[in-house]
């Protein structure tokens, strides 16, 4: 039973580990191909779900983007660092 123990943390450990060599790889990435990974597009789907599917400064349902507030956590995104936008407000937003 102990064993059995020892090769469960072990293999806990091996998936954490590989779970940070993913971020780093992701981290590594021009944006633009970041954008692009399976794990963005979940991340960004997610979040256009939690918003109704709306731009979260206008309502707007139209041409919706998915902005990052901060890009301290890419690769592993809290929803706080997200926000739905309509393109035109994303637009005004990167105006300032």
């Amino acid at each position: 039973a102990y064993t059995a123990k020892l090769q469960a943390w072990a293999d806990v450990e091996d998936k954490w580990e590989n779970f940070l060599s993913q971020i780093e790889e992701m981290r590594e990435l021009p944006y633009r191909e970041y954008l692009k990974t399976d794990h963005w597009i979940i991340v960004r789907d997610a979040a256009l779900k939690r918003a109704l599917h709306r731009c979260q400064l206008c309502n707007s349902p139209d041409s919706l983007q998915v902005h990052h507030r901060t890009y301290a956590r890419l690769g592993y995104e809290k929803p706080e660092d997200l926000t739905v936008l309509c393109a035109r407000c994303h637009a005004r937003f990167h105006e300032d």
